[in-house]
C-alpha cells in the first residue's frame, strides 16, 4: 500500500511541477511578445504561483497591469505598440 501511495503522489507532483513550467514559459512568452518589462521573472512568479489552487493564478494574473502601466515601452491599451512622441 505504501507504494502505491508512494507512486501516486510521485506522479501528482510531477504533473503539478510539469503544470508549473508551462505555465511560466507561455506567461514569459506571452508578457515579452507585449513587451511588458521582466517578462522571465514574472513568468517564473507565474509558475510557482500556480502551484497554489485557484489563489496563485488570480496572484500571477495581478502583477502584470502595475507593470505596464509604469513601463515606458508599452501602449496605454496594452498591445506592445509603441506611442509616438
Amino acid at each position: 500500500m505504501w507504494r502505491e501511495l508512494n507512486g501516486v503522489v510521485g506522479r501528482y507532483i510531477r504533473g503539478v511541477v510539469l503544470d508549473g513550467l508551462v505555465v511560466g514559459a507561455l506567461a514569459a512568452v506571452g508578457l515579452w511578445a507585449l513587451r511588458i518589462p521582466y517578462p522571465l521573472l514574472l513568468g517564473i512568479f507565474a509558475g510557482i504561483a500556480n502551484v497554489i489552487p485557484f489563489v496563485g493564478p488570480l496572484l500571477s494574473a495581478g502583477h502584470s497591469p502595475p507593470l505596464r502601466g509604469r513601463s515606458d515601452r508599452a501602449s496605454p491599451g496594452g498591445c506592445g505598440i509603441r506611442r509616438r512622441r
